[in-house]
């Protein structure tokens, strides 16, 4: 297809521009094919049940795509964000996405602050005592570059929800300028490509942890919709209980193009290959 043809031949390009490329504002290589905006906010719940005064302090930091010219680009991008970015943190927090970023994003913190709320009030009735739970959430999200149409886009999700620890979670989209879609690895893989890039990935973790044997691996490597495009090869980004246990933390593994020619779509250009 003419869309994915184009997304294989982006390769090389995408991965140069995104050392080089601003995210926005003065000093940009060049403006994104979809404007953005900016969306802020900070929020503090305090537990007034419990003496202690335990908060729950949530901050946002979301760039979001906002062009009037492109409604169903920016459609499309947002909705990806926000299904990555509010995940429900308990079983009485609901997920609403509309075409309102800056709505949903307000409907999602409201909902948090409820449901904290209601289960350390809850808490506090039966036990005498919240145990003191300190929560935080923070989301952070930015462009990051573009080549051709592409929009290279990170988000950032730090969460204490009273656990055992908190957790840190990264992760990465593409997205086509004109109409909003995230690159896949079905739009970059030719089909079937499950099991050799699973062997590849496998590969590439046994020489990570430099061990010989697939059963002493700390992990278990697995294709991830969670990747990014750079000038030599394509890093797969694993959060932590991905493939691995929390102790193990995030894990990047990349390949070359030279390793996933088998696999992928199309002729990946001489200048990403360096031959």
């Amino acid at each position: 297809m003419k869309s994915v043809r184009k997304y294989v031949l982006l390769l090389g390009a995408l991965a140069s521009s995104l050392l080089c490329a601003c995210t926005s504002g003065a000093g940009a290589a060049k403006p994104l094919p979809v404007s953005f905006s900016r969306m802020t906010a900070e929020e503090k719940s305090v537990l007034e049940c419990d003496p202690k005064k335990p908060e729950l302090n949530i901050s946002v930091d979301l760039r979001y795509a906002a062009d009037p010219a492109k409604p169903v680009a920016c459609e499309a991008i947002n909705r990806e964000i926000l299904k990555t970015a509010l995940v429900p943190i308990g079983e009485k927090t609901t997920v609403r996405i509309g075409p309102d970023f800056v709505r949903s994003v307000q409907d999602y913190i409201a909902e948090e602050v409820k449901s904290y709320q209601d289960a350390w009030t809850e808490i506090y009735n039966d036990w005498g005592h919240s145990f003191g739970s300190e929560n935080r959430i923070a989301l952070r999200g930015n462009t990051r570059g573009i080549v051709g149409s592409t929009i290279i886009y990170s988000l950032e999700l730090d969460r204490d929800t009273g656990g055992a620890h908190p957790i840190h979670f990264k992760y990465f989209f593409n997205f086509d300028g004109e109409n909003g879609k995230r690159l896949t690895l079905a739009d970059l893989f030719k089909p079937g490509y499950e099991k050799e890039l699973t062997e590849l990935l496998t590969r590439r973790a046994m020489t990570l942890e430099n061990v010989s044997l697939k059963s002493k691996l700390s992990c278990e490597p697995a294709p991830t919709e969670n990747f990014i495009v750079e000038s030599d090869g394509i890093l797969f980004y694993f959060n932590p209980y991905d493939i691995a246990p929390y102790s193990r933390g995030p894990i990047s593994l990349k390949l070359r193009y030279g390793e996933l020619s088998r696999i992928l779509k199309g002729t990946v250009p001489s200048a990403v290959t360096g031959n």
